[in-house]
């Protein structure tokens, strides 16, 4: 098993921005390829994190799970599609909460930002 980093800690933690004169068009079916070949099981040993990346639903998703230490139970799940050309996210969190997502950044790292945020409770902190 490999080891990485699950995704959505990358994506969490971000990187940084790329300089000016990198700046272009996004090419999100690009990015949506580059990620199918992660396909397979990962491993993040010191946050005792699983994560198993699919491709599903005849190429067109990609389904992103994360398991806890007792690898048993999935605690956290992203699919990632393609709209028209655009890279998109949904983010089905442990909290209840489903945060939709398009690509900012494909390098060095893929980075999200926030569109909408579906069952957030604004009472929860």
């Amino acid at each position: 098993m490999l080891t990485l980093l699950p995704l959505v800690a990358l994506i969490a933690a971000g990187a940084p921005p790329a300089p000016a004169a990198a700046a272009q068009k996004l090419d999100g079916q690009g990015a949506f390829e580059q990620l199918k070949k992660l396909e397979g099981n990962w491993s993040a040993p010191k946050e005792a994190t699983w994560l198993s990346l699919r491709v599903i639903s005849g190429g067109t998703a990609v389904l992103e799970t994360i398991t806890g230490a007792d690898r048993t139970q999935i605690v956290m799940a992203s699919v990632y599609t393609l709209e028209g050309t655009e890279l998109v996210m949904t983010h089905y969190s442990a909290h209840g909460n489903q945060p939709s997502m398009r690509l900012k950044a494909a390098a060095p790292n893929l980075r999200f930002e926030t569109v909408r945020v579906a069952n957030l409770d604004p009472k929860a902190s």
